[in-house]
């Protein structure tokens, strides 16, 4: 739960976030359980490569999907 709230965290201090990506990482933030479902994984992925931030290990993310697909 902690990774989840850490990756949140990183994209909130972006001051060029849109108000949707934050409508969607204020939800994800508020889930009481420890863990994203698949859509959720995309969906915070999606807003951390558009954003350009990288995942715990410090490389790019791919979630195996292509954003043109969504």
């Amino acid at each position: 739960m902690q990774e989840i709230s850490d990756r949140i965290s990183r994209l909130w201090e972006d001051e060029n976030l849109e108000e949707a990506a934050r409508a969607v990482l204020k939800h994800l933030g508020e889930l009481k359980r420890p863990y994203l479902t698949a859509v959720e994984e995309k969906l915070l992925g999606l807003i951390e490569k558009e954003y350009g931030i990288n995942d715990r290990f410090g490389f790019e993310l791919n979630n195996g999907y292509d954003c043109n697909d969504l």
